[in-house]
């Protein structure tokens, strides 16, 4: 029985190997890749690969033929199927049913290998990773060494310097400049105030000389004025005394008891002081037309009352007064003392007088009779 069982399970195991193996598919062996060499170009030599060369000719590149591989020795042998030994004859036994097979077992699913994915070209690989590599810094340039930073540092002190000599060059000049143009500016204005003055300095002369002029004019208007309206009282006045004595105090227009009188006619020299009738009149027109515009009472004086104030100077040659004036005939009245100061300041303001210069012998001393009540109009 034992014998029996052992040669079914025999048996089935070698059915099953058998079917196993006859549904297995047949192994293949892919063909061995050839091996590529590799070699690794710097970005300029890739740049260099892909520009190409101009004067390069064209070629067809001709794909190589692999070499054939032999797969047979890769092929698995079937095995070959061997008759089983017959088992010796078992010993007779009483017949048993047999058991019952064991169920054969499925044959197990054999996948289809799957492709292999194509190996990637390292060439390409590589030419890809150096395109989106970025470019590599560039290298920082060496230092200085001592000496050229020495050199350097000497370089640009001299620079400084230079540059400050420069500036201060520059300053010098513009301080020039400006001390020039302030002293053409100060010699130009100088210039002009002394021509301003120069010309100023002319017309005060020449209206000096116009209104000195004027003046001149004017007493000659009024000495011709009195000549005019005394011409028969001149020729007595002067015909009044044969004595010499008395002739040069008439001509002098004073009393024998003025100190101020000129010099009397015929004197040891030889010249004759006496003045004619004409010459008295024009002189006493010129003293009596500069003494009216200087005139003048305070408050319009006391009207007709006002006394009549005489008064005495001595004159010098240029016509200015010699000593202080001198009233005659005080009276302690307060009309008189209004109207003698009046007739002093009146002198004073008419100062120096302008008379004929050859004439001063008979006009050095002067005795004049303000008649106030005439000189304002009052009668």
């Amino acid at each position: 029985m034992g014998l029996a069982i052992s040669f079914l399970l025999h048996l089935g195991v070698l059915a099953w190997a058998f079917v196993t193996i006859q549904s297995t598919p047949e192994l293949r062996v892919a063909p061995e890749d050839v091996p590529i060499s590799v070699a690794i170009i710097t970005p300029s030599e890739l740049v260099r690969l892909k520009q190409g060369d101009e004067s390069a000719k064209e070629f067809e590149a001709k794909a190589k033929d692999r070499p054939s591989v032999d797969t047979s020795k890769n092929e698995t042998k079937k095995p070959q199927q061997t008759a089983a030994t017959p088992p010796p004859p078992p010993p007779p036994v009483a017949a048993e049913p047999p058991p019952p097979e064991p169920p054969k077992p499925e044959p197990a699913k054999v996948e289809p290998p799957k492709p292999e994915p194509p190996k990637p070209d390292p060439v390409e690989e590589k030419l890809a990773a150096l395109a989106k590599e970025p470019p590599p810094p560039p290298e920082p340039a060496p230092g200085p060494t001592p000496e050229e930073k020495k050199a350097l540092e000497e370089k640009l002190e001299a620079d400084r310097k230079a540059e400050e000599a420069k500036k201060r060059e520059e300053q010098r000049k513009a301080e020039e400049k400006a001390r020039a143009d302030a002293k053409a500016k100060a010699l130009a204005k100088a210039k002009a105030d002394a021509k301003a003055k120069a010309d100023a300095k002319a017309k005060a002369d020449a209206k000096a000389k116009a209104d000195a002029k004027a003046k001149e004019l004017s007493l000659a208007e009024l000495a011709a004025q009195a000549i005019a309206k005394a011409p028969d009282d001149a020729q007595p006045k002067a015909l009044l005394d044969k004595d010499p004595t008395k002739k040069g105090q008439q001509a002098a227009g004073t009393s024998a008891e003025s100190k101020f009188t000129g010099k009397t006619a015929g004197t040891a020299d030889g010249r004759d002081t006496v003045l004619s009738g004409p010459e008295i009149n024009l002189l006493k027109g010129l003293i009596q037309g500069q003494l009216a515009r200087c005139s003048r009472l305070p408050g319009g004086g006391g009207g007709a009352d006002t006394p009549v104030v005489t008064v005495k100077w001595r004159l010098k040659p240029d016509g200015s007064l010699d000593g202080e004036p001198v009233i005659v005939g005080v009276q302690n009245t307060p009309l008189f003392k209004i109207a003698s100061e009046a007739s002093v300041r009146a002198v004073k303001d008419c100062s120096p007088f302008s008379l004929p210069a050859d004439k001063y012998a008979s006009w050095s001393s002067v005795e004049w009779d303000f008649d106030w009540p005439k000189i304002l109009g009052l009668r």
